[in-house]
């Protein structure tokens, strides 16, 4: 308590004590009285406010920096992991491209685009099992050939 009582007795503390009731009484501001100090404190004071404006966004910019190098190494684990996928999805086309051409010429099939393909309805097939044949409603006029 001895302590507590020395630093009350202390200019320093007085002053203190005095600009914070100062400071409480232009912030309130009871009845616009201090509204003159207030105004002279503003102009006094933007300079410093732009200045430290400016550090704070700099400041902010940096944090956000550091702050998204952990969301960069995720993602980079994730491009990585997905790049490795495609890459395996690749090699296995790639396979199955060279196993189709395999078959089509063992099977002696003409390759998918030599064909002009065109649309057409069936309107009648073999209803016995015969000879498995369809009836289409297009034809040699519509530039079909045998």
């Amino acid at each position: 308590m001895n302590g507590w009582r020395s630093i009350q007795k202390t200019r320093l503390f007085r002053v203190i004590v005095v600009c914070g009731v100062l400071f409480g009484l232009i912030a309130w501001n009871p009845h616009k009285v201090f509204y003159p100090v207030r105004v002279v404190f503003g102009f006094v004071a933007a300079p410093f406010q732009s200045v430290l404006s400016v550090i704070g966004f700099y400041a902010d910019s940096s944090l956000e920096f550091l702050s998204s190098i952990s969301h960069l190494k995720e993602d980079n684990e994730r491009l990585y992991q997905e790049n490795i996928r495609l890459l395996a999805e690749n090699a296995k086309l790639i396979d199955m491209r060279q196993e189709n051409e395999m078959l089509r010429k063992e099977f002696e099939l003409l390759p998918r685009g030599s064909f002009d393909l065109m649309a057409a309805e069936v309107v009648g097939m073999d209803q016995q099992n015969t000879g498995n044949w369809l009836l289409i409603n297009k034809g040699f006029s519509d530039g079909i050939q045998k």
